[in-house]
């Protein structure tokens, strides 16, 4: 297809991949990403030389691609339109599988988030879309990540619905975020009342959606599915994550298997 992408005629310059599947499943560590292939049938990985790693398969007659996307808005903006120049079809839909720290104090560690809209800080998806511009989940996605991630949830494990934020810089945010809200809710609830968790790039899906449908005739839903693995706000020295990362491999689990579900029911609706 006609993109924005470096046409060399060959594999793609950064994930260095020939074609995509239309159901698409991400996240920032390449290492979550191997981790999908083997709930796929007929997995093929590929490894980048720049570490970025790309799987095909297929999951309950399903066709899948995976791929890491770096970390951080302007990777996304690299890496994801690469996928979506690499199928050549206009129906395509992208979840991002990923980890987040919870702002609300409903939300707890271990917990999902789905997001609804997206409080952005960060500059990317304004170069993609325009100063000002609004990221929002795609309502089928929402709704069908809402059912999926209920199910596969472990007893105890809470899934929230609603906006969340994203910023460009992790650390040093974090750190004003805690300066800003911790130990002063009604500060809290007065400027994010609803803000869920903060995670660093599903704005930058929705902007790379919104203008592929708009200027490429495309057809991309987009959804996000987080884990809370910190909680900023903290007051404590040290988050106690001992449970968290006793049951990591079971949470990340019930993540991968809401996202793979929510892709074949996605697939079935078109």
């Amino acid at each position: 297809m006609k993109g924005v992408t470096f046409q060399t005629g060959g594999p793609s310059a950064h994930l260095e991949i020939t074609y995509a599947h239309p159901n698409v499943l991400c996240g920032g560590s390449p290492g979550r990403v191997r981790d999908m292939a083997s709930y796929l049938n007929n997995a093929e990985i590929i490894e980048s030389r720049r570490g970025l790693v790309t799987v095909h398969g297929d999951y309950k007659g399903t066709p899948i691609t995976a791929f890491s996307t770096g970390m951080g808005s302007a990777s996304v903006s690299i890496t994801m339109p690469e996928i979506i120049e690499a199928y050549e079809g206009k129906k395509m839909a992208f979840l991002r599988l990923g980890t987040s720290g919870g702002l609300h104090p409903d939300t707890r560690v271990g917990d999902f988030v789905i997001t609804t809209t997206v409080d952005r800080h960060e500059s990317t998806s304004d170069k993609i879309m325009g100063e000002g511009y609004v990221a929002r989940a795609s309502p089928e996605a929402i709704e069908t990540l809402r059912s999926a991630a209920t199910e596969m949830a472990m007893p105890g494990q809470q899934v929230h619905v609603g906006p969340t934020m994203v910023t460009d810089d992790l650390y040093f945010f974090n750190q004003e975020l805690q300066e800003r809200y911790a130990g002063n809710e009604e500060l809290r609830r007065k400027e994010i009342p609803d803000v869920l968790a903060v995670s660093m790039e599903f704005s930058v899906l929705c902007a790379l959606r919104d203008r592929y449908n708009r200027d490429f005739e495309k057809e991309i839903k987009t959804g996000n599915l987080l884990t809370v693995s910190d909680l900023p706000f903290s007051t404590e020295e040290r988050v106690d994550q001992s449970d968290f990362l006793g049951s990591m491999a079971r949470i990340e689990d019930a993540q991968i298997r809401a996202g793979l579900e929510t892709l074949v029911e996605l697939s079935q609706q078109r």
